[in-house]
């Protein structure tokens, strides 16, 4: 008898659990779904009343795709000229680096890139008497700080939803991310945080320069604002190099290159994708700590 009624009892508190649990879940639910409506209007609220610059295609670019070869070109020839003196001065050594010296060259060599071509474009634009705001890096405004948070909350659900989903197939079928494993990798917390400096803060700035304002708004003057949102966020998504990583570095992109096409100010992204970056890497550095 005794063994029944603990038995009626746990099966009872079991029930109850799964109630309570159940309960919390549908509340959890609720919750996510008002704050994620409540960012969103916010955000719908900052593209239509505080940002206030004119949309980007009321000011088409002073250039086309003529321009594009001549950049690559010439961000070619200086990223090499750069590449070949930071790997000239680099101490001779026989002996085989450390993961850390071996990771920050990779990053150091990525940065010297994402320079090379961000001074081809402002080199060559300048030379074509065209202003760096046609690049979308106009007065700045404290409004674009506030939209590019509110636009990094907005999608926060959906980037750790896709990533959530993506993790499953991480360690059987799709390889890590390169920056991934470098973190993980990482023992030194000096570069760590040249790590976080450079991904978190630097490239973004570069990349916001290169992609959004320079590859988009290219396309945009042949494509129109569609076509281009998509051409420039598959080539974005691809020059990661990760299969895992291209879906939410896909939507990243489009959320970056409609900031920009709504606002006509390249700030916004530059924030979110700050944001974006320094986020993911803390992440990241504390899960290392933590293992």
């Amino acid at each position: 008898m005794e063994q029944n009624h603990l038995q009626t009892e746990l099966q009872n508190a079991f029930t109850q659990g799964n109630l309570w649990a159940s309960l919390i879940g549908l509340i959890s639910i609720f919750l996510l779904v008002g704050a994620v409506y409540a960012l969103v209007l916010n955000l719908r609220r900052f593209l239509r009343h505080e940002a206030k610059s004119l949309p980007l295609g009321a000011v088409p670019v002073a250039w086309n795709l003529n321009l594009i070869f001549p950049v690559g070109l010439f961000a070619f020839v200086c990223a090499n000229l750069l590449l070949l003196g930071f790997n000239l001065a680099l101490p001779k050594t026989h002996a085989p680096l450390s993961f850390n010296v071996q990771a920050l060259k990779a990053l150091l060599q990525t940065l010297i890139i994402l320079i090379s071509l961000t001074f081809a474009i402002i080199y060559l634009l300048w030379r074509r008497y065209v202003g760096i705001w046609q690049l979308g890096l106009n007065t700045w405004r404290r409004e674009y700080l506030s939209g590019g948070l509110w636009a990094y909350l907005s999608i926060l659900p959906v980037l750790a939803l896709v990533g959530a989903l993506l993790g499953l197939f991480r360690k059987t079928l799709l390889p890590e991310q390169e920056i991934y494993n470098l973190l993980m990798g990482l023992t030194s917390m000096p570069i760590s945080l040249l790590f976080l400096i450079i991904v978190g803060l630097v490239a973004p700035l570069l990349e916001e320069i290169i992609f959004r304002g320079f590859l988009f708004g290219t396309l945009r003057n042949s494509f129109g604002p569609r076509r281009s949102m998509v051409y420039s966020s598959l080539l974005f998504a691809a020059l990661h190099q990760s299969l895992v990583a291209f879906l939410p570095i896909f939507f990243l992109a489009m959320v970056l290159s409609y900031l920009y096409e709504k606002t006509g100010s390249l700030w916004p992204s530059i924030i979110l994708h700050m944001v974006n970056n320094t986020v993911a890497t803390l992440f990241i550095i504390l899960i290392r700590k933590a293992i």
